[in-house]
C-alpha cells in the first residue's frame, strides 16, 4: 500500500542519524522533529479512518471529521479531508 511505503521511508529517515535536514515536497525545510510529526499525522489520519470503518460509517461521514487540534493550524490542513478520502478508498480494499 502507498501509505505503508511512505511510512517505511519516513521511519528510515527518522532513524538515520546521518540525516539532520529534510526538504519535503510541501512545506518548509525541517529536522527530525518535522519527520516525527509527519509520522504521527499519518498514524492519526489512519486511526480516524479505521475508527469510522469499524463503526460501519460511510466514507461521506468519515471525510467530514474535523481536523485534529494538533494539526488545525497547519497551512496544509486543507488537505486533511482529501487525505481522509484517499485512505477510505485504500483501507476498504
Amino acid at each position: 500500500m502507498v501509505i505503508l511505503s511512505w511510512m517505511d521511508h519516513l521511519k528510515k529517515f527518522e532513524q538515520d542519524s546521518t540525516i539532520t535536514t529534510y526538504v519535503p515536497g510541501h512545506g518548509p525545510v525541517t529536522d527530525k522533529k518535522g519527520v516525527t510529526t509527519m509520522v504521527h499525522y499519518i498514524q492519526d489520519v489512519e486511526q480516524v479512518v479505521q475508527n469510522g470503518i469499524n463503526k460501519n460509517l460511510p466514507d461521506s461521514v468519515i471525510t467530514r471529521e474535523p481536523v485534529p487540534e494538533a494539526y488545525s493550524d497547519w497551512w496544509f490542513g486543507r488537505f486533511y479531508q482529501p487525505n481522509l478520502s484517499f485512505l477510505c478508498s485504500k483501507m476498504r480494499k
